[in-house]
């Protein structure tokens, strides 16, 4: 994960703050493609393929997590060589999920950033009112809908995919962003999140594992070379 990335992720995240901040009906824009006035509901939020979808999808990142882990302790077991290498491994994907989509995400901003889902908003036959995605005044008062949580989940798959050998890992940062933006997809598809919420779910996990993986290699590696 190199400096250039992370400017370039946060030109898209200045556009996306303001392209969001300015013009919110987009959010409302992008929910009502899967909303149904007729129903007065979003129907796919009880489809059962969707729904068996959606628990492969969550079922899949905690398989890549459990692998990445594991072959990172192997890695401390079995080659001694390598093993402050493995450790700062170990520590990077342990701490970058805790503290990304654990604290930062589910108990921090989706308990506290008072933004009403989709469903819940007056537009869409709730009864809240629409909150854009910097308000954090909303009305919601727990597990609301900025961010994403199952997204921010997803796009933690970039921090194993900075792992992989350097011919590899382009294509692993571009399945982790695919499936953290298909995961969102298919909250979105329920009434569940606004089109922002899985943007900047992306966003916010990148920069957390950025920030993590730049303090344990770069860092060490810094160290390395005095």
């Amino acid at each position: 994960m190199n400096d250039g990335a992370a400017k370039r992720v946060l030109i898209v995240a200045i556009i996306s703050g303001l392209l969001f901040g300015f013009f919110p009906a987009i959010d409302l824009i992008v929910a009502s493609l899967f909303y149904s006035p007729v129903l007065a509901d979003f129907p796919l939020r009880l489809n059962l393929t969707l729904e068996v979808v959606r628990r492969v999808s969550n079922l899949l990142i905690w398989i890549i997590a459990a692998v990445s882990i594991f072959w990172a302790v192997i890695q401390a077991v079995l080659r001694r060589s390598k093993f402050a290498v493995a450790r700062r491994t170990l520590i990077y994907l342990t701490v970058s999920m805790l503290l990304g989509p654990g604290i930062v995400v589910n108990v921090g901003l989706k308990n506290y950033w008072g933004r009403p889902r989709p469903i819940e908003i007056t537009e869409f036959n709730g009864t809240e009112r629409f909150a854009s995605w910097w308000n954090p005044t909303g009305s919601c008062t727990a597990n609301c809908s900025f961010v994403a949580g199952e997204s921010a989940t997803a796009f933690w798959a970039i921090a194993p995919a900075s792992l992989l050998p350097l011919p590899w890992r382009t294509y692993g940062y571009i399945f982790a962003v695919a499936f953290g933006l298909f995961t969102g997809l298919l909250r979105m598809a329920c009434g569940a999140h606004f089109f922002s919420d899985v943007i900047f779910a992306g966003i916010i996990i990148y920069y957390i594992v950025w920030l993590i993986h730049r303090l344990l290699f770069q860092a060490a590696s810094s160290d390395l070379k005095r």
